[in-house]
């Protein structure tokens, strides 16, 4: 029995981007890269200018929310719970919203919380209206990223963020504008 595993969203970026950067030669040998030049040339077309419009644009298609996986219900219940379980329903909405903005689960610690499965069953109710009405919410403003400073402190990436909520025990970033 063969298991066929779906690529993961930043293997399939590393492909894409090989495909389109890496040096590759026709059939008669011939640098693609020095053929498009030449067009380029031809046409007088400045080919820096075109390469970097290229790059912007295959960047700006790559990570807008739009390209983003939706993230599945189930994984963003655990993941809000995990990480804000005490929080209350504003709280857990507020994280709900962060994970939202970020587009993916990577790198959030309360997905693979140990305490999640022992929690009651009000609280995974609680989680998925967080989750629900996080999509009609803005208590974060654009965060991505959160940190209990409460309990843990100020995180060692916070310095080069901007900080734009405080929810309960936790405080929310973005990247600086």
């Amino acid at each position: 029995m063969s298991s066929s595993k779906t690529p993961s969203k930043k293997g399939i970026f590393t492909r894409i981007w090989l495909s389109l950067f890496t040096p590759k030669k026709n059939q008669t040998g011939q640098l693609l890269e020095e053929k498009w030049q030449n067009w380029c040339e031809k046409a007088g077309i400045c080919t820096k200018c075109l390469q970097h419009t290229a790059h912007v644009f295959l960047m700006l298609c790559l990570f807008s929310p739009a390209a983003q996986a939706e993230i599945p219900q189930s994984q963003a219940i655990r993941a809000i719970i995990g990480e804000a379980s005490s929080e209350g329903k504003i709280g857990m909405t507020a994280v709900a919203e962060a994970i939202r903005n970020r587009g993916h689960l990577g790198g959030v610690y309360g997905l693979k919380a140990k305490h999640v499965d022992r929690e009651p069953e009000w609280v995974w109710n609680l989680a998925r209206k967080a989750w629900e009405d996080s999509a009609k919410t803005n208590l974060v403003k654009g965060a991505d990223h959160w940190e209990n400073t409460e309990d843990f402190g100020v995180p060692y990436w916070a310095k080069s963020m901007q900080q734009t909520a405080r929810v309960g025990k936790h405080t929310f970033y973005k990247v600086k504008s």
